[in-house]
């Protein structure tokens, strides 16, 4: 398989995602593993707007590939790639990614036809707690474990705050958009999109 590599772990066989890339014309291949030795040793520069997660630890994406890089003797400099190029490789290896200035907030406060509701992660949590998942379409929102349509998770959250908020007056979109700046894990099925 193009892009595995399967060793032998106590005799089984465990799949670890490597990539082989071309970055300001080097080519770098690196296994997640190979990743998160190399980081390991690293102390990681203040994140200016994006950064990656590697060990639980924030890295500015352009730092974390140019140490990748230095590790396995190509010689990249961090002016001969653009911040995307880095992004893209992690993103590939699996590593969480994303940019400092759209963190995750306690409330955010939206508009929904012409009114105003400001809605809080502990208040969807608690919500999301006592509430049955209704069948995924498409779209979902992880929270405590059940995965929600979006839209549901967000007029019951509107409902709890004494907000009549019908789901005909906004978008699956905008409900997603909400909920993960509240940091919440948005996707959709598989094959759906």
């Amino acid at each position: 398989m193009k892009g595995i590599r399967l060793p032998l772990v106590a005799g089984l066989a465990r799949a670890v995602p490597c990539v082989r890339a071309r970055v300001a014309g080097l080519v770098i291949e690196a296994c997640r593993d190979e990743v998160e030795r190399v980081l390991a040793g690293v102390e990681p520069e203040p994140v200016q707007i994006h950064w990656v997660e590697v060990g639980g630890r924030k890295f500015p994406p352009k730092q974390a590939l140019a140490e990748v890089a230095r590790a396995k003797g190509v010689p990249l400099h961090r002016l001969d790639f653009q911040t995307m190029s880095a992004v893209a490789f992690f993103k590939k290896l699996g590593f969480p990614h994303g940019r400092a200035d759209r963190e995750a907030r306690p409330c955010v406060r939206a508009r929904f036809a012409g009114r105003s509701l400001e809605v809080c992660r502990d208040e969807v949590e608690a919500v999301a707690r006592g509430l049955e998942p209704e069948p995924v379409q498409t779209h979902w929102v992880e929270v405590a474990g059940k995965r929600f349509p979006p839209k549901q998770l967000l007029a019951e959250v509107a409902r709890a705050k004494g907000v009549p908020l019908s789901r005909l007056e906004f978008t699956t979109m905008r409900a997603r958009s909400v909920l993960r700046r509240l940091g919440l894990r948005v996707g959709a099925e598989e094959g759906t999109r």
